[in-house]
């Protein structure tokens, strides 16, 4: 804590860097939680695929005690961003917002079960947060969360949908989003959760998690969740008042969300799904990034992307036979455009300004050293 206020860093962001290092460290892979999901799975819903919002509220208030409330919420205008809401007490109650889809009530209600379950006590009452009081509820709130998603995506069935996905010759969008629909999982759930499985079980450690956040009529975009393992890839949120480059699949997928949704209304709640090779300037590097967009309900006027993106290396080529699909459209892209040296960037939204003033600081360095050689007596 004493770092984060040396840095003029909030304790809160300092606790969310702390919680990353510690997924990091595991490679987002928690075995006793994976071990409670599956037992949870096992004594309430048997062998059953989907397991559906209703089957968990069934298991909450028969079993568990709780009372679910799909109607308080929606009478306090300052509650509608909310998720859910805890309230403890003899009878736990659990409010959830009705505007929920399916997806985001099975996953609230998941993780109020993974709560129960693993008999976590020090939490927080909201999804979102409201306050932030300790590290302990953060972590806690973790848990319950890794819990919800392996319990509604089980390990096992999933592992081995995506190695035989991956032993497809050409990339199909319908059959990586079958794969998501079969669990009727949200979009963040599904690629949140190959990031528990793939460095262990898929050998696919180098590996990156982006989530952006968009205003629609807007021209900023907001990196508000990142994971990286094996190593920091790029793109990453270090440059907080930067303009992330603007060829990033992320990015592309919210730009033509908008539009889609100018055209279709937003009520439809469409959502689009891109796929992209990308080689960044400064680096050897190449990813095979998969983007998935849509709104986020129920805030209004806001999309979202989340970005799954895998290190292509000689392992990766291995496992994936469409990666060299000539369908998949290959970009060469950069960090930030304050910090890209591209020539005659079509996407460019801002000057190198970075860049220039780190080359002036070099040049300058380079003159001062042939001024020194030149003034040492011979």
């Amino acid at each position: 804590i004493e770092i984060a206020r040396d840095y003029d860093m909030s304790v809160e962001r300092f606790y969310f860097s702390v919680l990353r290092s510690y997924q990091e460290m595991h490679e987002n892979y928690f075995d006793e939680i994976e071990s409670a999901a599956i037992q949870c799975r096992r004594q309430f819903f048997g062998q059953q695929s989907l397991i559906t919002p209703g089957d968990i509220e069934l298991i909450l208030s028969d079993k568990l005690g709780y009372q679910i409330d799909n109607q308080t919420m929606q009478q306090f205008e300052s509650l509608k961003s909310l998720r859910s809401v805890f309230v403890p007490g003899q009878v736990p109650r659990l409010l959830l917002n009705p505007t929920l889809n399916e997806g985001q009530r099975s996953f609230a209600l998941a993780r109020e079960l993974g709560y129960a379950w693993m008999q976590i006590t020090d939490r927080a009452n909201t999804f979102a947060w409201i306050k932030l009081e300790s590290f302990e509820q953060l972590l806690n709130n973790f848990k319950a969360s890794y819990f919800a998603s392996a319990l509604l995506i089980p390990r096992d069935p999933l592992v081995a949908q995506m190695q035989q996905f991956f032993q497809l010759t050409k990339w199909n969008e319908q059959a990586f989003l079958a794969i998501m629909q079969q669990y009727g999982a949200s979009p963040e759930m599904f690629l949140y959760r190959l990031t528990n499985i793939a460095p262990r079980f898929l050998g696919m450690p180098n590996l990156f998690f982006l989530r952006f956040h968009h205003q629609r009529g807007t021209s900023r975009f907001l990196l508000n969740k990142e994971l990286h393992l094996a190593g920091l890839h790029n793109p990453h949120s270090s440059m907080v008042k930067d303009n992330y480059c603007r060829r990033w699949v992320a990015i592309h997928a919210l730009q033509d969300l908008e539009k889609l949704q100018a055209q279709v209304g937003a009520a439809t709640q469409p959502m689009l799904c891109k796929v992209q090779r990308s080689q960044y300037f400064d680096s050897q590097n190449e990813y095979f990034c998969i983007s998935l967009a849509g709104g986020i309900y129920p805030t209004p006027r806001t999309n979202r992307s989340v970005t799954i993106g895998l290190l292509m290396n000689d392992s990766f080529r291995k496992s994936v036979k469409f990666w060299d699909d000539p369908a998949i459209s290959v970009k060469q892209v950069g960090v930030a455009c304050e910090r890209c040296a591209a020539e005659n960037c079509q996407e460019r939204v801002a000057e190198p300004v970075v860049l220039l003033e780190k080359q002036k600081s070099q040049q300058m360095q380079d003159a001062l050293s042939r001024l020194t050689q030149t003034e040492q007596p011979g």
